[in-house]
């Protein structure tokens, strides 16, 4: 709680935007009472290091293109991004048309629950941190927000590396802070690379926070087999380590480097996150030979075997 609070206050939003310490202490634990524990990987723990990283991304070169409504738009979707996940993705949730998947009629199912939730957050009395904004200034962050939880959408990833591969080509600044789009975009690119920090992070927390993905993906797995529902194919295969390893080497190598090597470039003092994602793609890259080399040789040493029989 004291680190949590104090991200806001680091940026002077105590202050500025005239935030009651008690009601935002409510907030961020009626926040917490909303992630499941018993998710593998979307719980509080992911909530918080998101919030964490997306701090650490404004203080390294993005919040001076941000207004402070915008660095508290910032701090509020990431740790709500993932509020009440279910520990499934929209693909089951479409899949048992669940009433989540029929309240949000089947588009960006969770991110939009998650916003939603995120909201009712906002408008009660006891955690309502926006109170003493103007109407004009709520619609504001409540708008942006929401644009900032959609963007966790990993349909729109690929979007999100080509914006900031332009960004960081323009000659004078990589964002405007008179444009509102702008602006809005940032806030996008932060909560984004910050819910994909977990394989920037150093190797020994990254490991931890891969097998915390893959047993959520495994147990989706069991799920959608028990169910009788189309299996999630990278969800199947990773029961072995080499399965495992092969998956992550494809979504560093595909995912995360294109992203915080975009990043990277926009906001230089990231370049730290960017090769620590290189180095970890090239561990996961060396167990892959390490695990083929010890499935060629226990094949050899059974083909032995069986002529010496």
């Amino acid at each position: 709680m004291q680190y949590s609070v104090q991200m806001f206050a680091d940026f002077g939003l105590l202050d500025t935007l005239n935030i009651d310490i008690r009601k935002l202490k409510n907030f961020i634990m009626g926040a917490h009472a909303l992630y499941h524990e018993d998710a593998h990987f979307h719980n509080f723990n992911h909530a918080w290091s998101v919030m964490h990283m997306s701090f650490l991304i404004l203080r390294h070169g993005a919040s001076k293109y941000l207004t402070p409504l915008d660095i508290l738009s910032v701090l509020i979707a990431a740790l709500c991004h993932d509020v009440d996940h279910p520990g499934t993705n929209n693909g089951f949730e479409v899949a048992s048309q669940s009433e989540l998947a029929l309240t949000h009629s089947y588009d960006a199912v969770l991110e939009r629950h998650h916003s939603s939730m995120t909201h009712r957050l906002l408008t009660s009395a006891n955690s309502n941190i926006l109170e003493h904004l103007s109407l004009e200034e709520q619609n504001y962050v409540q708008g942006v927000v929401t644009d900032a939880i959609l963007s966790t959408n990993m349909s729109v990833h690929f979007a999100h590396v080509e914006r900031l591969e332009i960004a960081a080509k323009n000659e004078k600044a990589p964002f405007d802070i008179t444009s509102s789009s702008s602006r809005r975009d940032l806030v996008g690119h932060v909560v984004h690379a910050a819910d994909l920090s977990g394989q920037a992070l150093p190797l020994e927390l990254a490991k931890v926070w891969g097998d915390n993905c893959l047993a959520e993906f495994v147990h989706q797995a069991k799920q959608e087999a028990m169910n009788g529902y189309p299996v999630t194919g990278y969800m199947a295969a990773l029961q072995t380590d080499l399965q495992r390893f092969r998956a992550q080497v494809g979504f560093v190598g595909n995912i995360v480097l294109p992203l915080w090597t975009a990043m990277a470039a926009c906001f230089p003092a990231l370049s730290s996150r960017s090769c620590q994602a290189q180095s970890n793609h090239d561990y996961y890259t060396h167990c892959i030979q390490v695990e083929t080399a010890l499935q060629q040789q226990e094949t050899q040493e059974n083909e032995g075997d069986n002529k010496t029989e």
